[in-house]
């Protein structure tokens, strides 16, 4: 039987090295694990092997079947790319996880195990058309350390001042109305009739004029 450790009232429990903080990654919950590794990879840089993880946790972490998990679990959520040559697989950080993203591990993590929750949700056809959206977004929210949702009406930037007026205008009397399906559905149709308009602004502003490079290609 193992007898675990304990430690005394003013005593720090030592950490493993290249983990910062009072507690190992061996002794961390999965989704805080999973962040920390995070980190020690961003600080230290390189291809990461099971063994590595596993050396840089240390003795006292969960051995090598767990550090292979862990590292299938970030390539998944979007954090690693997987190499392999010679019957070895490594992984090095996705181009999006730099380490000037100094990303909150909380936060992180809520993002993380909100996309995990949804992904395993029972089937529902009413979920369905917008799991994999929100999954993928909340993923994409955690590689890249983003603090808010990404905008959503990208589209609508590229409207001109009068247009985005109107757009806006007729999205407040449409929104104003009551507060059921029928008003969903106005304000639906005029976000779509919008996004056309804008989409096709940015189309012709952005197309190769008659004399550009690009047209005579």
């Amino acid at each position: 039987m193992t007898q675990q450790a304990t430690v005394k009232p003013g005593e720090q429990q030592a950490s493993t090295p290249g983990i910062t903080g009072n507690q190992g990654l061996g002794a961390a919950s999965m989704p805080r694990r999973l962040a920390q590794l995070l980190d020690t990879m961003r600080t230290h840089g390189g291809r990461w092997t099971t063994a590595r993880v596993k050396a840089v946790r240390g003795s006292a972490a969960p051995g090598r079947r767990i550090a292979r998990r862990d590292l299938q679990n970030l390539h998944r959520r979007g954090f690693l790319i997987m190499h392999e040559a010679d019957g070895i697989r490594s992984y090095t950080l996705s181009r999006a996880v730099t380490p000037s993203a100094q990303q909150d591990p909380d936060w992180v993590n809520a993002l993380l195990g909100a996309a995990d929750v949804i992904e395993v949700l029972p089937p529902d056809t009413e979920l369905e058309p917008g799991r994999a959206n929100a999954v993928k977004l909340l993923r994409r929210m955690a590689v890249e350390g983003l603090e808010h949702y990404p905008p959503a009406l990208v589209w609508a930037r590229y409207l001109d001042a009068d247009d985005l007026e109107a757009f806006l205008g007729e999205l407040s009397a449409e929104a104003a109305g009551a507060d059921d399906l029928a008003t969903l559905a106005a304000v639906e149709n005029t976000i779509a009739t919008w996004r056309f308009i804008g989409e096709a602004q940015y189309a012709h502003n952005s197309a190769a004029g008659p004399g550009s490079s690009e047209a005579a290609a």
